[in-house]
């Protein structure tokens, strides 16, 4: 038989699905259990992006304007949510694992000596 592009032959895939149904690895998977996980799963999506800090800053702009048209309550509660936002992160990041860490300081040091 011709194999796909990926190498996979129509036979190995199909017994490959047998096995995975068999296995069921989907009844396995829980996410995050405890609270302070699910805080932490919670913030994946807005940590360490470029989206996520753009999004920080668009607030900021924002909450400027506001300030500046008058409405200040408003724009302090927006800037509140924004440093406490940034605190989280920064709480986040000194809870990576030390392969992430050493992976960091390894960029920084390409960075500052190329």
């Amino acid at each position: 038989m011709k194999a796909n592009n990926n190498g996979w032959t129509p036979e190995r895939r199909q017994r490959q699905s047998e096995l995975i149904h068999h296995w069921r690895p989907w009844e396995q998977s829980t996410g995050a259990t405890t609270q302070e996980g699910k805080e932490r799963a919670k913030m994946n999506a807005k940590r360490l992006t470029a989206m996520g800090l753009y999004k920080q800053v668009c607030k900021l702009c924002n909450a400027r304007q506001l300030y500046q048209r008058g409405y200040k309550t408003k724009a302090w509660r927006m800037m509140f949510e924004s440093e406490i936002y940034m605190a989280e992160r920064e709480a986040s990041l000194s809870h990576r694992s030390p392969k992430a860490q050493y992976c960091q300081q390894r960029r920084k040091a390409k960075r500052t000596n190329p």
